[in-house]
């Protein structure tokens, strides 16, 4: 096997090199994009436990237990989580 010239070499890292620079900006937007998806499954998440909190108080027995405002609160949530998933 033939070993590379030091101009073939040099120019492999000039080419590696040139590639990492430019993977750098789009590093930090992937960072970014990352970060808002996960914010987005977070949301969805409580989006979620709020929906079934809102359902089972509606729905369950601790309907008596919660007063007027509370109820009509989570009758709230219930029907706003609810009109965002048939979206």
């Amino acid at each position: 096997m033939v070993s590379p010239t030091t101009a073939e070499a040099t120019r492999r890292w000039c080419k590696a090199a040139a590639a990492a620079a430019s993977a750098a900006p789009e590093k930090h937007l992937n960072r970014f994009v990352r970060f808002i998806a996960f914010i987005e499954r977070v949301g969805n998440g409580l989006g979620t436990l709020v929906f079934t909190w809102a359902t089972v108080v509606i729905l369950g027995g601790f309907s008596m237990m919660v007063t007027t405002r509370e109820f009509r609160s989570a009758t709230f949530l219930a029907f706003l989580e609810a009109t965002r998933r048939m979206e």
